[in-house]
Order: C-alpha cells, then structure tokens, then sequence
C-alpha cells in the first residue's frame, strides 16, 4: 500500500512497518496533513483528510506531524500522559528510561558513544528516523506529552513499528537495519588485552601462565606498542621490529614456527590487533577509486615525478584500495579479530570531503558503521570465517557488523547504563572493560554477552594482582566457560529474533513501572537474573533460587554475595538451560557431558544451539538445535522432556547429565533406564537424546 500526498510518501513495507519519507523544499511551507488508515471487515484502503497527519493502523492512534524543510526537518510525536520512552543507544548513561530527557545524537568520545535514533514506547510502538546527520530528540522535556524531534539537515525518512511487546519491535527494526551478527565462539569466552609495553616472548608467557594457572581465556590482545610507529593510521605498518621481531628471511604474512603467533595459536588462543582508523572510507563504499590520472610533460625541459600525478590532501588513502586489504598479511599470520580504537572515528572533520562530495556533518555518525562494515565483510570474504570486530563507537546498524565494548570508561555502574540502553536497539554483543581489582565488577563484566580485562597501561594480569584476586578472577572465568552453551544459545536467538541475551528490567518486565529506573539488575537470556553494583534488589515475581547456593529468595531484598563474589546470580523458577564443564578455551574438544539444569517452582523450555563455532555455515542452516522442556507440576513431581536434535549440522544422538537441585530425588524414565547418584546437595543422570522425545519425571 503506498500514496504520495504533498511530497509525503509512506507505504507499508512489512507488517507493523510503515515507512514514511518527506522531501522536497515545497514541503517547507506544508505543515499539516492526516492520513487515516483503517481495515474494515471487507478490507479498506486510505481515507485522506484535512489538518493533521493521523495513523490509525493496526490499533493504533497517534498523532504525529511530519515537517519537511529546506534545511532540515521536524517530527513531532504526541503521548499518553503515562507512557515511557526507551532506546537510543549510548547517548546517555544517566537513566534507561528517557522520558523527560533532551537527547543529543552525534558520536563523542565517552559521552555518546553510540547514538542510535530508535526510540521505543512502553505502549507498543517505535520509530526509526533514518538520518545520519545530527539530530536532537526532546522526548516531553517541557511535560507537554510530545516527542520532538529536529534535524538541520537531511530528508524526512523514518519507520513506524508496531507490535504486541517492545521485543516484537526490536525484531522489526533489526529486520530492517540488520541481525545482530553471531561472533564466533571464541568471541563468547574471555578476553585478556596485555600491557602495550609487552613484547612477543612476553604474550607467549602471558599465554602459558593462563594455562599454567588454570584460567580460562580465549583471546590476547594487542595494543598499540605492536605497531612500529605508535598509533600508525596509515596502510603502512609494521610489527614493532624488536617487540615483535620476524626473521628477514621469512614472507611478510608467514605464520610458521618461527612466528610467536605459531606459539599462541597452539596453546588455543587467539589474537587480537588493536587498530585506528582515519582512511576515507567513503571511496570503497561508492565503489570509485581516486582520480589520479598522470599529468603531461609535453614542454617540460626537467622530468619531475612529483609532477607526475594528481595531488591528494589526503595522504592516508591508497587509490583504489580497500581498508581491509592491508590488513589481510596480518590474517595469514594468524590475526583472528581487531580492536577498533575510538581514535579518529569519535572526532569531528570540520574540513574534510570525504570520497570529494561529502560533508562531514553527514558521514560522522555513519563512519563506525561504514568502518565496522567493511572490515566484518573483508575478514569474512577473505577467511570464510566469523570475522570478531569489536568498536568503541557505533551508530544505527553496527550490530550487524561488530561487537562493542564501553569504551575507555573502566567497568563501573555507568557502562552497564549504556549496554541496557543498546539492548533497547538490538546490540547485544557488548561489553566494558572489566576493573580486575574490584570484586563487583568481576562479577558483572564476566556475566555480560562477551567478557575483556584490559591491562593497556596497568599490569592487570591475575597473578600479578595477589593470590586472593588472582583465585576470584579464576572462579568467574569458569564461572563464565561453564556457562558457555547457555550463553552462546541466546547468541544464536539473537541472530534469529533481534532480540538481545542482555534484556533490561524495563524490556522483560515492561508492566512494572518500579523497574523504570532500575540499573542494577537485569535479564542475561531468559533464565538468569544479574544483580550488579548495589545490592537492594526488586525481584521479579516468584521464588528466585540463588545459583551459587541454591538459597530461594523473594520480594525487595538486600542481598549479602557468597565470599568471593561480586552479585548476585538468581535463576529464574522453573528455569531448565545447559552449561558445560569449564574449559580452558572454549574451542578445545574434550568429552566431558554437558549439564542440563532444573529449577522447581515453574515451568519452561530451553533450545541448545551448536554449529562449527567459526564459519558463516550457520546462515544456510548448518547448525543443530536440541529442545528441551521442564515442567514443576507442584505436587512433588517434574517432568523432563528432550527431544531429538534438528537441523543441518552432523549431530549424532548423544548424553547429557541431567541435574535436579534435590539430594532426595527419584527419576523413572519408561523410554530408557536411569541411574541415579546424590552429588553436592543434586540429583544427578544420564539423559539420552534419540529419534524420538524422552521424558523424565522426577519425584522428590
């Protein structure tokens, strides 16, 4: 269904999408207009009117006044005196709900990160306004039940979502600014970023003491100092020659046994490249290369080569080369992801032309996402593998592309403020820099969707930090190994759905308006509740079951952690999910089981996603998923049922060992025998996965 009417044209592209575009300088004079939308029992089409600009759509009424000027536009948008607003991105990390607040949109370093111009209402509608200029969002700042929303530049050019539930409305948008993309599983464990000042034999042991000391980690990271010029912006750079020593003889990509990369990748890490970025982006995007035709030396009496070519302001750009292909030698030697430094991408270029046609004013806050794009694409295209980049600074869209971590702001309340206002917009592979001196930022930061400790300028190595700090960081790290498939699961739902493992109080309980303010507790997956920082926590309705000791806790509690821990870590009642047994990187094979978990108190159902961990074969349904239900019936007994395993990747029928919180209880299964054992105050089994559902009652 689409209609012009006065240089407005919408048209309903999905459903519960509409898309709206205003333009022309003649809409400057046109202030009002209605639409009424409506589908009668017969079906229907538009009816048009006179003042204002009405949708009526799917039970929908809003007012909202498109303003299409010369320069720029306007966008109002009228409210129920109730309703509450969300979303944004990282514009603020004050609140999550942005009800009274001015937001402006324009990438900063540390103060807005990551802007993003969806916004969100409790009553069940959104809007994308799909602008890369500056915009200014007064979301009911004078209380006058209005959204308003500016811009100086740019075309009129938005979407409105609706939908049952603010989750619904995630999915929609990230349908139409893209999945937030599935890091490979190495993505998922933890990070450890070493001293710049370190050296090759100085991450080699960095590697072997994780190992040595029984620490799980996945990925090293590398900082400036491996560069041989300090924060090299150029196509140019080099390992440092004597931290990073290779032999003259070897290839410039070698990755043999002469390389320290050879020594970390057999000890199961992988490496990362801490990297910044000023090159004109813009040129590989529109698919053109500089002009740099050669000029004539027709008269000349002296042959000149600096006269031999056109001259370029911009002396970091290669014409005619990508970002990413002066990258690829550090590929073959073994690179696995890269660190995107806010760097240059957080600055403004008041004189710059980028690709020789655009202002920066229009391209600054879509850089991060034209930067995380073609290096995502350019790993991929050239490795066949899940490319794992991750950037301080992001706009609408980057979640297709990158991970993100909070930027250099440490790992306090403040970032978790920011990552709950991301989840609002889809990104759901976030993270900050954990402080490993502080015991309640352990706990957050290893329970977040990916997990780093940087040690840039600090020595933040755990077994530099005391044997006590040292043993925490080693809990929650296999705290966070174990938990992998739970994880990694909702990873693979968000790819899916759109929706992020990170749910805020404010998304899953949307109903309860006490949680509006709430920022120290939240969602991780459906079945896990975090409580972070402060420790007077509102819990949800229900009987929480802690998961470090098993203790039920319900209401507005003041929580005291279990020595040695940060938070708390509820599972939700009725909760079934799987966890492994703690590696020392996750893409180790061994043959330990993998738990099934059940709590009593409920019911609920958990769906185990597997695949290669690595390559794009997930996308054509190269995976497995294993559905499992669990069911309290409230009279003593449970139910288990697991079912066989589905789709395209070689999962054979196999065993998991099944745990019930009960040291008393009894499992009868008609389908295959069970042996029984007492373990730790828990239940434990063997539960058989076949061709057909097994169920497993419980008596306890």
């Amino acid at each position: 269904m689409q209609l012009w009417k006065k240089n407005i044209w919408y048209e309903e592209t999905d459903e519960g999408v509409l898309h709206l575009v205003g333009g022309g300088e003649s809409a400057s004079l046109l202030t009002r207009y209605q639409v009424v939308t409506s589908v009668p029992a017969e079906g229907g089409g538009m009816v048009e009117g006179e003042e204002k600009l009405t949708y009526i759509w799917q039970d929908f009424s809003r007012s909202i006044l498109p303003v299409q000027k010369a320069d720029g536009f306007s966008l109002t948008v009228f409210l129920s005196d109730r309703e509450r607003l969300f979303g944004l991105g990282d514009e603020s990390r004050e609140t999550v709900m942005k009800r009274g607040r001015i937001a402006d949109l324009w990438v900063r370093n540390a103060v807005c990160y990551g802007p993003v111009p969806f916004l969100i209402s409790s009553e069940n509608w959104a809007l994308f306004v799909n602008c890369t200029y500056r915009m200014r969002f007064d979301l009911d700042s004078q209380g006058r039940n209005q959204v308003h929303i500016t811009a100086e530049k740019g075309i009129l050019d938005c979407y409105l979502f609706l939908g049952e539930d603010m989750k619904s409305l995630i999915g929609k948008y990230t349908k139409v600014t893209g999945r937030p993309l599935l890091l490979p599983r190495a993505g998922y464990g933890f990070t450890f970023v070493c001293n710049e000042e370190e050296g090759a034999h100085d991450v080699v042991n960095d590697c072997f003491q994780f190992r040595r000391e029984e620490i799980p980690c996945d990925m090293v990271g590398l900082e400036p100092g491996w560069m041989e010029t300090h924060y090299d912006f150029t196509t140019k750079k080099e390992w440092h020659p004597e931290r990073f020593y290779f032999p003259t003889w070897v290839e410039k990509n070698y990755a043999g046994t002469w390389s320290f990369l050879y020594n970390v990748k057999q000890m199961g890490f992988r490496l990362s490249l801490w990297l910044c970025c000023d090159y004109d982006l813009l040129w590989e995007e529109e698919q053109e290369q500089l002009d740099c035709r050669a000029n004539s030396y027709e008269g000349a009496e002296i042959m000149d080569d600096h006269f031999g070519h056109g001259s370029i302001m911009d002396k970091i750009t290669v014409p005619g080369e990508s970002w990413f292909t002066h990258l690829k030698r550090f590929v073959d030697q073994g690179v696995s992801a890269f660190k995107m430094d806010g760097a240059n991408q957080v600055l403004e270029h008041p004189d710059r032309l980028w690709a020789c046609r655009y202002t920066d004013d229009e391209i600054h806050n879509l850089y991060p996402v034209l930067l995380a794009k073609q290096m995502s694409r350019g790993f991929s295209e050239y490795t066949g593998r899940r490319a794992m980049i991750y950037t301080s600074a992001l706009y609408a869209g980057t979640q297709r592309y990158a991970a993100t971590w909070a930027g250099d702001t440490g790992g306090g309340p403040a970032t978790l403020v920011s990552i709950l206002n991301y989840a609002f917009c889809g990104h759901t592979n976030t993270t900050c820099d954990i402080d490993p001196s502080n015991v309640k930022s352990l706990h957050y930061g290893f329970l977040l969707p990916w997990s780093q400790i940087l040690a840039w300028r600090n020595w933040h190595h755990p077994w530099l930090l005391g044997r006590k700090q040292e043993a925490i960081i080693r809990d929650y790290a296999r705290l966070r190994s174990s938990l992998f498939p739970y994880l990694y699961s909702f990873a693979y739902a968000a790819w899916l759905t759109g929706i992020p493992i990170i749910r805020p109080m404010q998304l899953e309980y949307p109903q309860d308006e006490r949680y509006d303010q709430t920022t120290n507790l939240y969602m991780l997956g459906d079945s896990l509740l975090v409580g972070a920082f402060d420790m007077n926590l509102s819990l949800p309705e229900g009987k929480w079951i802690d998961y470090f000791t098993n203790v039920i806790y319900s209401g507005e509690i003041t929580y005291e952690p279990p020595a040695g821990k940060g938070g708390a870590l509820f599972v939700k009642p009725g909760a079934v999910f799987v966890t492994q047994t703690p590696k020392d990187y996750l893409d180790e094979e061994t043959e330990e089981p993998l738990y099934i978990r059940m709590y009593p108190g409920g019911s609920g159902s958990f769906l185990l996603y597997e695949d290669d961990g690595d390559t794009m074969e997930y996308q054509k349904d190269i995976y497995a998923v294993t559905k499992m239900a669990f069911e309290d019936k409230g009279d003593g007994t449970a139910e288990l049922t697991l079912f066989p395993p589905e789709g395209g990747y070689p999962q054979p029928s196999r065993s998991f060992r099944a745990v019930f919180p009960s040291e008393q209880a009894a499992v009868f299964c008609e389908e295959v025998p069970v042996k029984v054992c007492c373990q730790n105050g828990v239940t434990q089994w063997t539960a058989e996965s076949g061709e057909k559902p097994v169920t497993y009652r419980i008596q306890w």
